[in-house]
Parts: structure tokens; sequence; C-alpha cells
């Protein structure tokens, strides 16, 4: 297992995030946040600079959804990123890939999928 990373969580249902967080937690590593928006998350990334891995629910409700957040973020940081979401449409794969991320987790999400996507984006 990779060391504690310190851990950022964008995504708009309740429940997902506090799921995430839980399973997050339970892997060892620190949640920092979980926001609901992106706005919030760009906020949060400019203000902090100890944040290693942010996981991002791509439909995000809002003026900005999960790929228009990073591409704001990419501007400054260049963090680790996972990718969650409920559908796996190809397209919104190629529009990500811009975004340099490291995976994209399908909904729903097992303990083991978040685990492995997490110590996979810092062997890179």
């Amino acid at each position: 297992m990779s060391a504690n990373k310190k851990i950022v969580i964008v995504e708009d249902d309740e429940t997902q995030g506090m799921y995430i967080e839980r399973v997050v937690t339970k892997l060892g590593h620190t949640v920092l946040g979980t926001l609901k928006n992106g706005s919030h998350a760009i906020k949060m990334v400019k203000r902090f600079d100890n944040i290693d891995l942010i996981i991002m629910d791509i439909n995000l409700k809002g003026e900005l959804n999960g790929i228009q957040t990073m591409k704001e973020i990419r501007k400054f940081s260049n963090l680790k990123l996972i990718y969650t979401s409920g559908y796996g449409l190809d397209k919104v794969k190629k529009l990500a890939v811009k975004t340099n991320y490291s995976a994209f987790l399908m909904k729903p999400i097992k303990p083991e999928d978040l685990r492995d996507a997490i110590n996979e984006s810092f062997q890179n």
C-alpha cells in the first residue's frame, strides 16, 4: 500500500461522497475535504499545496462538470487525479484524457478498485 496520501473528493451525490470518503479513510489516507462542486474544488486546490490526489466525479451539478473543473485546476496544479462516473461513454473519456488523469472508475465503485487506482496513481 502507498503511504498516507492527502485526498480531496469532489462528488455532488452526498451518499456517494460519504461512501468514497469512508473507503479512502479505511485505506489509511486522509480526506482533506468532500466537496459538492467544481468551483469549491478549484478554490481548495489553490488554497492548499499539500493535496496529493483529487477524486472527481465527471457529472457534477453546477456551472462546471468534473472535466471543466480539472481543466481549470491544470492551469496551476499537476496533482494526481482519479475520475469517477456512472457513465462509461468513450466520448467523455476522450475529453477527460486532456486533463491527465490516472484512473477512471465506473460507479458503483468497489473498495478494491479504488485502492488499486490510488496505488497506481503514485507509481507513475
